[in-house]
C-alpha cells in the first residue's frame, strides 16, 4: 500500500511547523497501512485527533504572538478540519477500522490537509520567515498551551481509555509498525 507522507513540496522551511506536519502524516500513515488489532488502531486515532488539536492550537498561538494578520481565516480552516477529524474518529469508533475509515483518513490528508498546508500554512511560514523566524520553538509546546489555557476550547483526548488501559506512544508506534 502506498505510504501517506508529507510531500517535500509542502515543507515550509519553518522547523517546528514542518516537524508537526511530518508527525501528523506519520500517524495517519500508521493508521491507514497498519494491520494492528482494532484496539491499537483506535488508540492511534484518538492520539491523532488530539495531536491535530494540539498542532492547531500551537499554530494559532504563534500567529497571535507574532501578529499574523490572517489569523481568523486560518482559525476558521482549522475548525473545519477539526470537525472532519472528529467525524472520522466517531465513525472509526462506531464502525471499527474498515476500508471506509481508512479512505476517509487518506482523503483528508491528501486533499484537505495538503491544500491547507500548501496555501495557508505556507503563507504563515512566509510571514515568519520575513521576520527572520525559521528556528525551532516557533510553536509553543503542549505544557505552554495548557498553562495559558489555549487548549481549553479544543476537545482534548488522552491516549488512554476503554481499549486496553494506558499505552505509551512509543509502545503504540511499535505495535502499529509491527503489523505493517
Amino acid at each position: 500500500m502506498e505510504r501517506l507522507e508529507l510531500p517535500r513540496e509542502l515543507l515550509t522551511g519553518v522547523k517546528d511547523i514542518d516537524t508537526h506536519h511530518t508527525e501528523l502524516y506519520a500517524w495517519a500513515d500508521r493508521i491507514v497501512r497498519s494491520e494492528a488489532d482494532e484496539q491499537d488502531l483506535k488508540q492511534a486515532i484518538v492520539f491523532l485527533s488530539g495531536y491535530v488539536n494540539y498542532h492547531f492550537a500551537a499554530e494559532e498561538s504563534a500567529m497571535i504572538t507574532h501578529g499574523f494578520k490572517d489569523y481568523e481565516k486560518h482559525r476558521k480552516q482549522h475548525r473545519a478540519f477539526i470537525r472532519l477529524v472528529h467525524r472520522f474518529r466517531e465513525t472509526a469508533m462506531a464502525e471499527g477500522i474498515n476500508d471506509n475509515v481508512r479512505e476517509m483518513l487518506k482523503k483528508a490528508f491528501r486533499v484537505w490537509f495538503t491544500n491547507h498546508i500548501g496555501l495557508l500554512d505556507r503563507k504563515f511560514a512566509e510571514f515568519l520567515k520575513s521576520k527572520g523566524i525559521t528556528h525551532h520553538q516557533v510553536l509553543p509546546n503542549r505544557g505552554e498551551l495548557e498553562s495559558s489555557g489555549a487548549l481549553d476550547e479544543y476537545d482534548q483526548v488522552e491516549i488512554k481509555g476503554p481499549y486496553d488501559g494506558e499505552v505509551t506512544l512509543d509502545e503504540l508506534k511499535i505495535r502499529l509498525k509491527a503489523k505493517m
